[in-house]
């Protein structure tokens, strides 16, 4: 037997359809997700805003259409102030790499200094969005310029005879100097 065709109920048939489609597609655009080495602030891109009460941890998120991720990293980064001759294999991304940093002594001669230091970002959702706003997602330029220029203080605060008889000293200070600095983000 064969169905009268009407209009009406193919309008119906396509419209169910595309409606069906698109409520799919935001639904499907609505999941997010985070590797385990990631955490995550939730940016509306409909209001411009991230919302900082809510820090997202790794894992699928329904975070709805329009929302995605601005991602930081969980792990421990490492930064490096070596000699140009060291050699460096592998491509690790938790690791950047820069020239020895020079320095002055409290009694004017020059140090080249060879340090690595290894920082994690804490997961606040406060502080992570003032962290965003100031910096984007390039926090870590900053995080190095501020670290050259309080170790370079630091530096100075010690004559040359510190350096090879009370090195400890020395690290121990520019340790503290450089943790007060980098923890105010």
């Amino acid at each position: 037997m064969i169905l009268p065709f009407s209009p009406r109920a193919s309008c119906t048939v396509a419209v169910t359809a595309v409606v069906l489609v698109v409520v799919a597609v935001l639904i499907g655009a609505s999941f997010h997700t985070l590797s385990p080495t990631e955490i995550g602030l939730d940016y509306n891109s409909w209001t411009k805003q991230l919302n900082d009460e809510v820090l997202f941890e790794n894992g699928r998120w329904f975070i709805g259409p329009g929302h995605w991720f601005i991602v930081f990293p969980k792990d421990t980064l490492s930064v490096l102030f070596l000699l140009a001759t060291t050699n460096w294999v592998g491509d690790d991304t938790s690791e950047s790499r820069f020239g020895s940093l020079t320095a002055r002594t409290h009694d004017g001669l020059a140090v080249d200094l060879e340090l690595s230091y290894q920082y994690r970002l804490e997961a606040d959702p406060r502080l992570l969005t003032s962290l965003y706003n100031d910096f984007g997602l390039d926090y870590e330029i900053a995080y190095i310029r501020e670290s050259r220029d309080v170790i370079r203080t630091s530096a100075a605060r010690f004559d040359a005879f510190e350096y090879f008889y009370n090195r400890t000293a020395v690290a121990a200070a520019m340790q503290e100097d450089l943790t007060a600095a980098l923890s105010r983000w």
